[in-house]
């Protein structure tokens, strides 16, 4: 017995003889192809590999941490204790997502590093990841951290840059390509994800972090002449403005520390996501699955979907409504009967949501909201983030009125205060079952997998941003896909038809104002972005003159049961796939470069045969010549068959687009569709100041309806019995005029001018 326990004691002794001695632990991905390697020199430090061959130098990790006035540097002369290894694989459910669930699979590594704290590390089959955890009794003071990112061969960088120094309050950033760190002026710091390419090993490393609880964000800083970009973060707030609820709580002064926390907890994880072409990042949900768990409760009555909206176009509309309306100020107020009309075009489209922004008024929005929910219409509300903080009270009222969603404004900061705010929030409206849409927000950390009445998040360059200047443009468009969307949903507000070429645009000042791009590029952002609130953004005037864009807009989802992305490149370009039920929608983006874009089907259920719904541009009258300026709302709209056998290519205007609508075919299936044709010739003749419609030979009626641009009736109910059939209007004034016929098998509208 005394033989085996001295056998016993020995090996424990050798096994704790071997962990100390070891100096370098890693942890591999699944599939072996990505390494992140441990060191446990004078200072903990990492080096990351890819295929075998290193991809970074070898980089510090480390905490600066005070307690009770005694500093202690976790990571400084590292002794491992412990190493546990552990192996997950399981299936992660995603709501109001771009795929039903994602796989979550991977090695993890935990290095218990005496007493005080730990290293926990991840390796997925897309990247890899760490995290500090401390142990230690009591508050403590976070001084700094020390993160460092120096990647091998000096690679090019994708960086949003902040652009005001002194508060750390912008998200709304316009993205710069470096040629490389090098050329990163000493001092400049931009926000992550930041985007690394290695053009000498063809490789791409992104920068994420993930589960941003009670701790500031991230941003990444040039410090000194070299290639390699640290970590920083804004410093703990001393002064604020905050003197009533009206108050934005801006910094006015800070402490020169980080973050006071409780001693026990983990800290955000510093993750890489490691790609081969960048495509791969238009699907990659590393962030997400890094994130903190769902918290317990019900979130049945969450919900996506379209929504009508007044603010990008100012509620600037058209013609004699019979209510006041944009633009708005000069004592012009948003009135019932205004916020009536939206909700009637968002009902009429089969959108799902109506969102009022700035300026709506509680003493009608109870009413509002009964009217909406008669129309099966959800009502969303702009508000300033600071009520939801100091007046709790309010989001009951506001569950009480029937408000079903709040889109919480200027937020501006994501120091370790900051960063409570919005668990807080979301916590505060789920309470009362209230979405929750992040206006003016940090960047976004995958909030929503732990709170999932979180819908959406700005922190990017929306349409809105025309309004002052160019910088939500084409190449813009085709970088969010790949990193800013890394975080979760966006708040783009697409959908302009007020469509500008680059040669065309200029800034209007007040009402709707220009898009960049096509407006085939418009309507692709519904399907390459992810946008679970989608906004359909311009006037509902405006839309009803062009019945074929309406076509689609009434059909596009905002959830999604599967994302594929098909081909992408940073800055260039970018075509996305993605099933809702039992259709699919292709959308493709490309920056001011005109390029052929080729689509593969073979995606596509081969024994299915589907009816496709496109819509693309018109390079010959799109473009900017040295002669004239393009005409970027020139676009194609028609139907084609389809099948997993199909392939297109698609000549895309210079900051153009295209966007498929793809569902299965009605005469295959034997279902009833909404299939647009050219069957029913609709036109207009001057001479008699009469509109015809001309059936098939086999529809032998039609109901007929003839609508002005705001959605009023002109013509009653009629089953036409004549071929073609002759409808006098001398008695309609000057402009555009829909005509919608039905058929048994056909639904078509048609505009028309009547000079």
């Amino acid at each position: 017995m005394k033989k085996h326990l001295i056998l016993i004691i020995v090996l424990c002794f050798a096994a704790t003889l071997q962990l100390k001695a070891q100096k370098e632990y890693t942890v591999s991905s699944p599939n072996g192809t990505l390494e992140l390697k441990i060191i446990t020199e004078d200072t903990l430090s990492y080096q990351l590999f890819s295929g075998g061959e290193a991809i970074s130098e070898i980089s510090p990790i480390a905490m600066v941490v005070e307690r009770n006035g005694r500093q202690l540097v976790l990571g400084e002369n590292p002794v491992v204790e412990k190493c546990t290894r552990n192996f997950i694989s399981q299936k992660i459910p995603m709501h109001l997502g771009e795929n039903d669930e994602i796989d979550d699979t991977y090695n993890e590594m935990i290095l218990d590093l005496g007493s005080l704290y730990s290293l926990h590390c991840r390796a997925y089959d897309e990247g890899v990841a760490y995290r500090m955890e401390s142990k230690i009794s009591g508050s403590i003071t976070v001084r700094t951290e020390i993160a460092e990112f120096n990647f091998k061969d000096n690679p090019q960088v994708w960086i949003a840059y902040d652009e005001d120094k002194r508060t750390m309050s912008q998200w709304e950033l316009p993205y710069k390509r470096e040629l490389s760190v090098k050329s990163i002026k000493t001092g400049d710091y931009g926000i992550n994800p930041c985007f690394f390419r290695n053009n000498k090993k063809a490789i791409g490393i992104t920068v994420i972090e993930s589960d941003l609880e009670n701790y500031p964000g991230m941003y990444l800083l040039k410090k000194e002449a070299g290639n390699k970009l640290v970590g920083k973060w804004a410093e703990y707030p001393k002064k604020i403005k905050n003197e009533n609820k009206y108050d934005s709580q801006a910094v006015l002064e800070r402490y020169d520390y980080i973050a006071v926390t409780p001693g026990k907890r983990t800290y955000p994880w510093r993750g890489f996501i490691i790609s081969h072409d960048d495509s791969e990042l238009m699907n990659n949900d590393l962030v997400y699955k890094l994130a903190k768990p769902q918290v317990e409760g019900d979130f049945s009555w969450i919900s996506g979907g379209r929504t009508a909206f007044e603010w990008l176009h100012d509620g600037e509309l058209e013609g004699d409504l019979g209510f006041i309306y944009g633009p708005f100020g000069d004592g012009r107020p948003h009135t019932l009967e205004f916020y009536k009309y939206y909700v009637d075009f968002a009902a009429e489209m089969g959108f799902e949501w109506m969102t009022c922004d700035a300026g709506w008024g509680e003493e009608y929005i109870k009413e509002l909201c009964t009217y909406a929910r008669s129309k099966n219409i959800k009502i969303m509300v702009w508000s300033y983030f600071n009520f939801l903080l100091v007046d709790e009270p309010m989001l009951a009222r506001f569950k009480e009125w029937g408000i079903s969603g709040v889109k919480a404004d200027f937020m501006s900061r994501d120091d370790q205060i900051a960063a409570g705010w919005i668990p807080t929030m979301a916590e505060r409206c789920a309470k009362n079952q209230l979405m929750l849409l992040l206006h003016g927000c940090p960047k976004p950390v995958a909030w929503h997998r732990t709170y999932p009445n979180i819908i959406s998040y700005e922190a990017v360059t929306g349409e809105e941003s025309n309004k002052w200047n160019d910088n939500c443009n084409p190449v813009y468009h085709t970088v969010i896909p790949f990193l800013r969307m890394l975080g979760g949903a966006m708040d783009m507000t697409p959908g302009s038809l007020r469509n500008k070429t680059r040669k065309g645009w200029t800034w209007k000042g007040t009402g709707a104002p220009w898009s960049l791009g096509t407006r085939a590029h418009q309507m692709a952002q519904y399907v390459v972005y992810h946008q679970t609130l989608g906004f359909v953004s311009d006037a509902p005037t405006e839309y009803r003159k062009f019945p074929e864009i309406m076509e689609f807009l009434k059909h596009v989802p905002t959830v999604w049961n599967e994302t594929k992305p098909l081909q992408g490149k940073i800055g260039e370009y970018a075509v996305m796939a993605r099933r809702a039920g039992n259709e699919w929608y292709i959308g493709g983006l490309s920056n001011w470069t005109e390029r052929s874009l080729n689509v593969d089907f073979s995606f596509l259920d081969p024994n299915t045969r589907y009816k496709a719904y496109i819509i693309e541009d018109i390079p010959e009258k799109n473009n900017d010549t040295s002669s004239r300026t393009g005409d970027a709302t020139a676009c194609k709209c028609y139907t084609a068959d389809v099948t997993s056998q199909t392939q297109m290519s698609f000549q895309v205007a210079e900051g153009g687009g295209f966007v498929i609508r793809i569902y299965p075919d009605p005469d295959d299936t034997g279902m009833k569709g909404t299939e647009i044709t050219e069957k029913v010739k609709i036109w207009y003749e001057q001479k008699n100041e009469s509109i015809y419609v001309q059936l098939p030979e086999r529809e032998l009626t039609a109901d007929i309806h003839l609508y002005d641009i705001a959605g009023r009736p002109f013509y009653p109910n009629y089953a036409a019995n004549n071929n073609p059939l002759c409808i006098p209007v001398p008695y309609l004034s000057k402009g555009y005029y829909c005509i919608k016929c039905t058929t048994p098998d056909i639904s078509q509208s048609t505009l028309i001018y009547k000079n």
